[in-house]
């Protein structure tokens, strides 16, 4: 289900039909009381630029959104309900297998990576805590899903270094090669966190004009841990450069 919705947000030649399709099948009796009729003003090879073709995408990214928070609401339509927003149970069984792991056994390198995934959980577990919070606008639950993404993925991906990587006595050329794989790493992570600190800013701006305490001081925390990170992964960028 949520599949078709994002394959036809995802489309560059989508068509404005399809998407008004999709709009009919998914969207709330109360929501379609309201644009239904404004969307079927139009109809066939409607320009992108076309703002019946524009309110059209936000309300279907409106769907998924929804799809993603409360796949209860459309438990109706028999047909796939997988969210790509990772679930507290995919990530407990993930979190379970790294608990079991002997640090002591981990070489350095390891070890550094399974403190970044020890920094992670947390973290995740709080962006999970905030979806429940009904109060949420789509922008405020977007703004989470894209972070608690941002980190499973980066979590699963440290993990598979730890799970699958074989230790081995590096030649001089093969540490020159880690050294270029490690800076192109944390410059990735260091974009993560950049575009992390750029949506928490939004949304304790949100917070605040909303009177919403709760999410403000949340989202405050969440940003005092992505600028802890941000300071460190530019240390160790410096230091693989090595002095200028």
């Amino acid at each position: 289900m949520i599949k078709q919705v994002q394959n036809w947000l995802s489309d560059k030649k989508r068509k404005y039909d399809d998407g008004l399709a999709l709009f009919e099948k998914f969207a709330s009796a109360e929501i379609k009381k309201k644009y239904l009729d404004y969307f079927k003003e139009v109809n066939g090879d409607v320009e992108a630029f076309d703002m019946h073709f524009t309110m059209l995408v936000n309300k279907i990214v409106s769907i998924e959104i929804k799809m993603k928070s409360t796949p209860d609401a459309f438990k109706d339509f028999v047909q796939e309900t997988e969210s790509t927003i990772p679930s507290s149970n995919e990530d407990a069984e993930l979190d379970a297998t790294i608990s079991k792991v002997d640090v002591s056994t981990l070489t350095d390198e390891k070890k550094a990576t399974y403190a970044r995934i020890q920094e992670i959980v947390p973290l995740m577990a709080s962006i999970h805590a905030e979806l429940d919070n009904e109060s949420l606008t789509d922008d405020e639950r977007k703004s989470l899903a894209e972070q608690l993404i941002d980190l499973s993925d980066e979590k699963k991906s440290l993990w598979s270094e730890i799970d699958g990587k074989v230790t081995a006595v590096p030649t001089e050329g093969e540490e020159k090669e880690d050294t270029t794989i490690k800076l192109v790493y944390l410059k990735n992570r260091l974009n993560r966190v950049n575009e992390n600190i750029k949506r928490t800013n939004l949304a304790i701006e949100s917070a605040v004009a909303a009177g919403k305490k709760n999410l403000e001081t949340n989202a405050r925390s969440r940003l005092a841990m992505y600028t802890s990170e941000k300071v460190t992964i530019e240390q160790e960028i410096a230091l693989l450069n090595g002095p200028e």
